[in-house]
């Protein structure tokens, strides 16, 4: 039965390797990581029928996009952006779980985990009658384990 993402979260783990999760705040849209592998050419001078061959390369694990109502003043989207403009390099770990739209716990094999870091925080558009938004793209340095 298809499900909407009513009540699925994300979550960042601060401090960084404490193994604490604080849930992003206000989240709107969850654009999870799109993972696949890298194309290698090995065609050669003598490659059947003159067609190229290729293998498969190492797996990109991708981006992951989160937008958010900005809320300034909120702890944790403030220390989103501090980390973002002061350049932190360290990579933490994020989660995302899509979550039973009845009870807001995470259904089974649906929550994402995988380290990354900020490559990415804005917030806006701003308009005069529009909400404010916030946007954070982690870039995921590793595998993504899935429980």
């Amino acid at each position: 039965m298809a499900q909407i993402g009513y009540k699925s979260k994300a979550y960042r783990e601060y401090p960084l390797a404490s193994g604490t999760y604080v849930q992003i705040p206000k989240v709107t849209n969850i654009d999870p990581p799109k993972p696949k592998y890298k194309e290698v050419d090995v065609t050669h001078l003598e490659s059947p029928n003159a067609t190229n061959e290729f293998v498969r390369g190492f797996k990109d694990a991708d981006r992951v996009t989160i937008e958010m109502n900005s809320e300034v003043g909120n702890a944790v989207q403030d220390q989103l952006e501090t980390d973002f403009l002061s350049g932190i390099q360290t990579t933490g770990q994020w989660r995302h779980a899509i979550c039973d739209p009845d009870t807001g716990i995470a259904n089974a094999n649906q929550t994402y985990t995988y380290p990354g870091y900020i490559e990415e925080f804005s917030r806006g558009p701003i308009a005069t009658e529009e909400k404010v938004m916030a946007r954070l793209v982690i870039r995921v340095t590793g595998a993504i384990v899935i429980s």
